[in-house]
């Protein structure tokens, strides 16, 4: 899945050049998809055939001592039992069908996929990036098993792949109402609600998140970001502080928190940390423009030009035109 951008404006002295921005990632794709094999659905009474073999009988009433026994009806001596039809193992009744001696000749029959069958099927189409075969999977799963927690989320996790925000939403909800300790289904609606521009419903999905995962870098993160669109900078980069103290490596933590500090105009901090970004990430493009931007708010114009044709290179190595453009036209302004 490819990463979700937004796009930031410049700040501070960097204004002159108005009109020129970057594209910076938004948030980091949802987290993996949890790949749970079982051999049978969590929610299913065992039936009787499945009862352990070592189950007890129950004790039998005692029957008063002048309670004469029935006499049992004879049965003719030359009377065999009549063995049993074995049944399939689903408990479907096989077709028959006639021969010319009159012979039931029985038809084996192909067996009904189950929940599981279908849910790991789902899984692998899901590992394979084959989406629409996923998706109708884990829907013949849920079918069968409505309130599997894993079938609700995995068919949520496809449809936030995909795009499919408020069905992602619907189906995270419901594995969430089934399991409510589910931290990824929790952390990815936050995603998907922060995608939405919902901050204020992610930041309590995301809380959620954390209580239930708390060493989670990621969702510290993805925080961090909320905390950050709705102006609580303060909140955003504890939040990105905390992240880093679990994941030092985390390059997107360094960078979101340069973009955060940049809004404070903290400047000197927020070139540190693009420049931690970037050795961590050496071809972070986005990272070079800001540091660009910061460097030119601190009067360093030198710094901030060696930035840009830095960032213009590796834009167009990318593709990535527009932004190509903007590094270009923000050193020809210099």
């Amino acid at each position: 899945m490819k990463a979700t951008y937004q796009t930031i404006s410049s700040l501070g002295l960097a204004t002159i050049l108005t009109g020129f921005t970057a594209t910076v990632y938004a948030q980091q794709d949802p987290l993996p998809v949890p790949v749970i094999i079982r051999s049978q659905p969590d929610n299913q009474e065992p039936t009787s055939k499945d009862k352990p073999a070592n189950t007890q009988a129950q004790p039998r009433e005692e029957q008063p001592a002048n309670t004469q026994a029935q006499p049992r009806e004879e049965q003719p001596a030359n009377t065999q039992a009549q063995p049993r039809e074995e049944q399939p193992a689903n408990d479907e009744k096989p077709t028959v069908k006639k021969d010319p001696f009159n012979r039931e000749l029985p038809v084996r029959t192909i067996p009904r996929m189950s929940a599981v069958e279908f849910y790991n099927r789902g899984v692998d189409q899901l590992d394979n990036g084959n989406y629409p075969e996923a998706m109708e999977n884990f829907k013949q799963a849920l079918q069968l098993e409505p309130y599997d927690p894993d079938v609700n989320y995995n068919l949520g996790y496809v449809h936030h792949i995909q795009g499919n925000y408020q069905e992602a939403i619907d189906n995270y909800t419901a594995a969430i109402k089934i399991k409510t300790d589910y931290g990824e289904a929790y952390s990815n609606r936050g995603y998907a609600y922060f995608v939405q521009k919902k901050f204020i419903e992610a930041i309590a999905d995301f809380s959620k998140a954390i209580a239930l995962t708390p060493d989670n870098d990621t969702v510290y993160l993805s925080r961090g970001n909320a905390y950050s669109e709705v102006e609580n900078y303060f909140q955003a980069i504890a939040d990105y502080d905390r992240a880093l103290s679990i994941n030092p490596k985390n390059a997107m933590a360094y960078y979101q928190r340069g973009l955060t500090r940049s809004k404070l105009k903290q400047y000197q901090a927020a070139v540190a940390d693009y420049t931690e970004t970037l050795k961590i990430q050496p071809t972070f493009a986005d990272a070079f423009y800001k540091r660009g931007l910061a460097s030119l708010d601190l009067n360093k114009v030198e710094d901030a030009i060696q930035d840009f044709k830095k960032a213009a290179d590796l834009f167009q190595k990318e593709g990535r035109t527009e932004n190509y453009q903007e590094a270009m036209e923000a050193i020809k302004k210099l």
